[in-house]
């Protein structure tokens, strides 16, 4: 019998191929129930510890891990108002070069920041007045005014800003630079007219002044020997009161005096004529 190449080489090849499934199931088989030895974590577990952060009230941070002995970057933190001084352990600060043993908790170390003052300038244009020195005010404060400025013939009103708005004491004023200027009021000419006294031979009298349309305030009267004072006349005669209102022009007063009628003084006896009769008539008698 005859066998056919064709078919002999397509059985040796299935064989070969039957032979090679075989091994690879008896090879995957065996390594299957071969134990695989595993990784010891625990040592590298053991080796490691975990630094924590507390920013008392900064940002947070996360928890870093490290090898025992090993140091590490510290993390910067922020909080607003605040600089950062950095981290302590208890009472020591820790830095970069630091090494650690075990597990920490480092804590954030802050000094408040100085907050700065905003201020501006209040400029004062006295308007021809005392000259008033500017100030400096801080911001969200109160306005504090300096002592008014004087000016002959004016009362001084108020401060008021380039608008001619009233600018008061204690008023809190926006955060720029400002200048105020000074309202004054004309002060009013208060008219007077002058009373003269003519003391016609008596003690001086002064003038006085009067304001107008104020009643007359009269001085003491006057003084001339040998007579009374009567009271004040004006030039028609006319007696002129304490508190009497004139028109508004200058005026003179004239004393008005009564003479004193003197007393002529009477004789009496003399005491010795007297004596000298009553001894007379006594030795008569005897």
């Amino acid at each position: 019998m005859k066998i056919n190449k064709y078919v002999l080489n397509s059985c040796i090849t299935a064989l070969a191929l039957s032979i090679l499934l075989v091994a690879f199931f008896i090879v995957l088989k065996v390594g299957s129930t071969k134990k695989i030895k595993p990784v010891d974590t625990k040592k590298e577990t053991a080796d490691q510890i975990t630094i924590s952060f507390d920013s008392a009230g900064g940002s947070t941070v996360k928890d870093i891990k490290i090898n025992k002995n090993d140091s590490l970057k510290l993390p910067t933190v922020t909080k607003d108002g605040y600089k950062f001084l950095g981290w302590y352990l208890d009472d020591t600060k820790v830095s970069d070069k630091t090494k650690f043993i075990k597990d920490t908790k480092l804590k954030a170390k802050w000094e408040k920041e100085q907050e700065e003052v905003k201020t501006f300038t209040v400029s004062f244009n006295a308007k021809g007045g005392t000259a008033v020195s500017s100030i400096t005010v801080n911001c969200d404060e109160e306005l504090k005014l300096p002592k008014s400025p004087t000016k002959e013939g004016y009362d001084f009103v108020s401060w008021v800003d380039k608008n001619d708005t009233p600018i008061l004491d204690g008023a809190l004023l926006a955060c720029h630079d400002i200048t105020l200027y000074a309202n004054w009021k004309e002060k009013e000419q208060v008219k007077t007219f002058t009373v003269s006294f003519d003391s016609k031979g008596g003690s001086t009298v002064s003038s006085v002044n009067v304001i107008c349309d104020n009643s007359l305030k009269l001085p003491p009267a006057p003084t001339r020997e040998g007579f009374e004072f009567i009271g004040w006349v004006d030039q028609n005669g006319k007696s002129i009161l304490d508190g009497t209102k004139f028109t508004c022009e200058d005026v003179t007063l004239y004393a008005s005096w009564k003479e004193i009628e003197k007393e002529e003084p009477k004789e009496e006896p003399k005491e010795e004529e007297e004596t000298k009769e009553e001894d007379e008539e006594k030795k008569d008698s005897e």
